[in-house]
């Protein structure tokens, strides 16, 4: 008799065992299911949508279009031997900064046309 209740007891105890297993993977499987959206999120943010590379003297630049939760933006970042810098510009404001480098390269342009003619 002590034999079948020292059974049972095992049974109920391994019936526990088993349950509280159940909730910890359970709990395991959706904390993995939120850091596999979380990643994804995160992979997100950080591939760029379209990327240019400009090679110049020992400098290389990159330009990535990317996007997050608050919208698309471009980032600009200068390499030199392993120093990088970089610049983040809303999307917002693109056209405006293009713009911008429109009128230095102008500036530019009519200075080598002046030095030119000397």
């Amino acid at each position: 008799m002590q034999m079948a209740i020292g059974s049972l007891e095992g049974r109920s105890v391994a019936s526990k065992n088993s349950e509280v297993t159940k909730q910890l993977q359970t709990g395991m499987f959706e904390d993995e299911e939120e850091e596999e959206e979380e990643n994804e999120n995160k992979r997100y943010r950080d591939e760029p949508l379209h990327t240019e590379k400009i090679f110049s003297d020992r400098k290389t630049f990159f330009i990535d279009l990317k996007a997050n939760n608050r919208g698309k933006f471009l980032k600009i970042t200068e390499d030199v031997r392993g120093r990088r810098d970089t610049i983040m510009l809303p999307a917002e404001t693109l056209e405006e900064f293009i713009d911008a480098l429109q009128n230095v390269s102008d500036v530019l342009g009519s200075d080598d046309s002046e030095t030119s003619e000397d």
